[in-house]
């Protein structure tokens, strides 16, 4: 049952991705389940879905079910912790949290415990990335999104891209920010209106008018 559990999350965390897509999170948060049950002393099940559960309450237009769905995933971002302090996952799915509540502080905070424990994370580093471009901290964003970590994943619909195309804009390089949120598009990113909106005014303050309209 413990090969078991550790095998569904890892086929559950491919479903995280794109965020936009709630059929797909909300099936990875039913497997994370599966797996704490399978295996409650994993805290892998609990980290993974306290991420779902958060993605699904940031998406939510229903106050109610938002304020729930957050309170289930910080239970289980709790419990994931208590269960491994020393692994980022469980860091980065509170950092989540503190984000869609808009603690900015505190997800800034628990983000960076996420990487002072595994520096080289790539799914910690691309959760810091958007908490960072949230919390104003362009510079951070773009690091923590740098193309030399994250190109060779082959994840689906990850939203790295977008999160340095976002940030890009705000550092006035309106041609890196057209890169990384065209290439976002094509390489299967959600596709939002805060990603649209960054997009068309990069090309705006590029010049490129013409485009701008099209978007």
């Amino acid at each position: 049952t413990t090969l078991l559990a550790r095998n569904m999350v890892q086929e559950a965390r491919g479903l995280l991705f794109p965020a936009a897509e709630m059929a797909r999170v909300s099936s990875a948060l039913e497997m994370f389940k599966e797996a704490t049950r399978l295996d409650p002393s994993y805290y892998g099940g609990y980290a993974g879905a306290a991420q779902a559960a958060v993605t699904l309450a940031g998406l939510s237009q229903d106050p109610t079910e938002r304020e729930r769905l957050l309170g289930e995933a910080d239970e289980l971002a709790e419990r994931a912790l208590a269960l491994d302090r020393t692994k980022a996952w469980g860091h980065s799915s509170e950092a989540l949290v503190h984000l869609v509540r808009r603690d900015f502080a505190a997800a800034d905070q628990s983000s960076a415990t996420a990487l002072q424990l595994e520096p080289g994370n790539l799914h910690a580093l691309e959760i810091d990335a958007i908490i960072a471009f949230f919390s104003g901290d362009f510079e951070r964003a773009i690091q923590s999104a740098d193309p030399k970590l994250h190109r060779n994943r082959t994840e689906y619909g990850l939203p790295w891209r977008n999160a340095l195309g976002n940030a890009y804009f705000h550092t006035g390089e309106y041609g890196e920010s057209i890169l990384a949120l065209t290439e976002a598009v094509r390489t299967g990113g959600p596709v939002s209106e805060i990603n649209t909106a960054h997009l068309i005014a990069s090309y705006q303050a590029s010049g490129d008018r013409e485009k701008a309209a099209i978007r």
